[in-house]
């Protein structure tokens, strides 16, 4: 975490220009975050079943982290406030691990590489449209997160093992990612089909 710190602060420019461009990517969400949308009048006035109807089609990991974060109860311009502050961190989260796997004497000429990741990654048309459902847009975006510190753990695990041959203590810090897979998998997959069917039931 002090690490994290000493980067976020080393690289404030990447910070602001990352925050920038997510409100003005994703800022238009929250203007309009009023407006109450077909699929989102159901988690509002049935929030306990949209939640039971997510654990029958197998996506508890969505439901873990709305529960984490006290989430289950809809509020869209909540909802859409915590995705963007949680794309800001998974961006630089990512920069901080491919800072953290690079030789040392590479960092230095990163930044451009940061700027250009964190605008694109941001600005992924299939991410905008994903974000429109704004019920499950910051879970999403936190299972994301969650992968990129899993995959840290397994890629800095062999980078380890290469140089200095295989020890418990860095085995011990590589399998902290594996209870995080199921968490990921039940955040984003599901029976979809079954899910929107059940939903639309609740709806009549």
């Amino acid at each position: 975490m002090k690490e994290f710190i000493r980067f976020i602060k080393k690289h404030s420019v990447l910070s602001i220009y990352t925050t920038i461009i997510t409100i003005l990517s994703y800022g238009g969400f929250w203007l309009n975050s009023g407006d109450i949308l077909t699929d989102t009048e159901t988690y509002i006035t049935h929030p306990a079943d949209t939640i039971n109807v997510f654990l029958r089609v197998g996506r508890f990991g969505l439901v873990l982290t709305k529960k984490l974060f006290s989430t289950e109860v809809y509020s869209s311009s909540m909802a859409v406030l915590y995705m963007m502050a949680a794309m800001v961190l998974l961006c630089l989260v990512f920069d901080f691990c491919i800072n953290k796997l690079v030789d040392k004497k590479h960092r230095d000429g990163l930044l451009p590489f940061f700027l250009v990741f964190n605008g694109l990654y941001i600005n992924s048309p299939v991410l905008i449209h994903q974000f429109y459902f704004t019920y499950q847009a910051f879970e999403m975006v936190f299972a994301f997160l969650l992968s990129v510190i899993s995959a840290y753990l397994i890629f800095g695990w062999a980078i380890r093992v290469s140089k200095k041959g295989l020890k418990v203590e860095t085995s011990l810090i590589a399998g902290m990612s594996v209870p995080e897979l199921p968490w990921i998998s039940g955040s984003v997959k599901g029976d979809h089909i079954r899910a929107l069917r059940d939903l639309q039931d609740l709806s009549y």
